[in-house]
């Protein structure tokens, strides 16, 4: 009910029902439900212009997400403790919070948020007098929502194409039964006709019967492997889909640590983030890439010998659509990086002005 009466913006209400569920709760002990309540009544409070009682939800709420796997709960806490001191006008703490939600959300890859986070920074840079730093941040929200737009559009046409493709499929199949409902038919009416000799017409409507039969279980059989076929496909994709968020969330856990502790020692940062990118790792990413896409790797290797084996990682990354920023995070090396490495590629494949790496590969990935 609190989130009904929230988006009819009858805050009063919304906060009496977030209150009741709070106290509700509080015996449970149930750290997520408490946290979520407690970021409702904040932003209920806040939107009353009740900043101390804001304030202290919020804290609740970050508090519970402490060393817990939290992480929305304790992002939202963060942009909500910015705007409190943004109405405060204590424009240093309010960037303070806002940093933190940005680093969170940046290592999490959470782009609705980043750009939410972007948007707003941008007002406090404003409300600062630091026109070009504010007009800077709107223009990374607007590319990041560019780019969130674009990945939308991108599983939209992978669903159509799903989608047409099991329609292809169904036509297919529906031909090849009415031709054997076709032959099925022929088979009777010259089952008749041969009665006048029934020796005959009787070998003969067994012989067609038992290739009919034939026909069908190969049919069936055929169907069957095809479907075995998908569901081993779509069990290696789900697998290799698994595996990579499985490295984002190894990262995550290791920023994660990094994020609590507060500043760190560069070189330990970069040991840090070393454990993730071993070259047993990588293997074992090429070995199931290939699971997915067998001539992925064999193709590149055979056509352009000069590829190193960062190189083909590379490519593997770009045909997964991976941004610059995660490519250079994966690779651990900057996003300068990552488009030098591009560079060197395209020069390494000869490839055409107006020929971009990924269509120069998407064949392989079909």
């Amino acid at each position: 009910m609190g989130n009904v009466y929230s988006d009819l913006k009858q805050y009063d209400k919304a906060q009496q029902a977030y209150e009741t569920a709070y106290y509700g709760l509080i015996t449970t002990k149930d750290t997520f439900s408490i946290a979520k309540i407690s970021n409702s009544l904040a932003y209920a409070a806040l939107n009353k212009k009740q900043y101390q009682k804001a304030f202290k939800y919020y804290k609740n709420a970050l508090q519970l997400a402490q060393g817990k796997q939290l992480f929305e709960t304790k992002s939202t806490a963060l942009v909500g403790l910015a705007e409190v001191f943004y109405n405060f006008k204590k424009m240093d703490s309010a960037l303070h919070y806002v940093d933190r939600a940005f680093y969170l959300t940046d290592s999490l890859n959470f782009l609705s948020k980043k750009i939410e986070i972007l948007s707003f920074k941008s007002m406090i840079y404003k409300k600062q007098g630091n026109t070009k730093e504010a007009l800077e941040l709107l223009e990374q929200s607007q590319v990041l929502d560019d780019s969130m737009q674009k990945r939308k559009k991108i599983a939209e046409s992978t669903v159509l194409l799903i989608a047409n493709q099991q329609k292809e499929n169904k036509k297919e199949t529906q031909g090849l039964y009415a031709q054997i409902t076709q032959k099925n038919y022929v088979l009777v009416l010259a089952g008749f006709v041969l009665m006048l000799s029934p020796i005959v017409g009787y070998i003969f409507f067994m012989k067609k019967k038992e290739k009919l039969k034939q026909q069908i279980q190969k049919l069936e059989k055929e169907q069957e492997e095809k479907q075995e076929l998908r569901k081993e496909l779509d069990e290696k994709k789900r697998e290799f889909a698994d595996y990579v968020l499985k490295i984002f969330d190894t990262k995550d856990r290791i920023l994660s640590t990094i994020a609590k502790q507060g500043k760190m020692n560069p070189q330990k940062l970069t040991d840090s983030v070393h454990q993730i990118y071993d070259l047993d790792k990588w293997k074992d990413f090429q070995k199931r890439f290939s699971d997915v896409h067998p001539s992925f790797y064999y193709t590149l290797q055979k056509t352009y010998p000069s590829l190193s084996g960062r190189d083909l990682n590379l490519l593997a990354l770009i045909s997964l659509r991976f941004s610059t920023k995660e490519m250079a995070s994966l690779l651990n090396i900057t996003t300068k990086g990552v488009e030098k490495a591009r560079y060197r590629i395209r020069k390494k494949m000869n490839l055409k002005a107006n020929q971009n790496l990924f269509q120069a590969i998407s064949s392989l990935i079909a």
